[in-house]
């Protein structure tokens, strides 16, 4: 069930336009990270930021967060409460676009099937947050 008014109402209208297994308040990998909406189909994590998201340690744990969900194959989209409240149908539209697309791109693929396998998943992952964090 999402947590605030904008998560669901984005989530309704994804749904509604045909976007189908989406998850809200996921723990993906390890970390104790909940992202907001997943859609796993299409390897696409949607976050809802709201005003507090502008702060300097929000910030700093988003981006955190987005480098994250990337090293697990996700997609990462960032939208404000704003947005969803005043732009819902054209953020909808986009996000489904995103996602219809991944789909595709993904079930062409034929590398991607081992990143399901849970010890390889976590070992790329611990790989690439070494490099990230030894690169920031």
């Amino acid at each position: 069930m999402p947590k605030t008014h904008g998560e669901a109402l984005l989530v309704r209208e994804l749904e509604r336009r045909g976007i189908r297994g989406i998850r809200t308040n996921v723990q993906l990998g390890a970390q104790p990270n909940e992202a907001d909406i997943v859609v796993e189909r299409s390897k696409l994590v949607i976050e809802v930021d709201g005003p507090w998201h502008c702060q300097r340690d929000k910030i700093r744990r988003d981006e955190w967060k987005d480098r994250y969900y990337k090293a697990l194959g996700y997609y990462v989209i960032r939208v404000t409460t704003y947005e969803v409240y005043f732009l819902l149908p054209e953020i909808a539209r986009r996000i489904v676009w995103i996602a219809r697309e991944r789909e595709a791109l993904l079930a062409k693929s034929t590398g991607l099937q081992w990143l399901d396998h849970p010890l390889l998943r976590e070992t790329l992952f611990a790989l690439r947050i070494r490099i990230l964090e030894s690169a920031a």
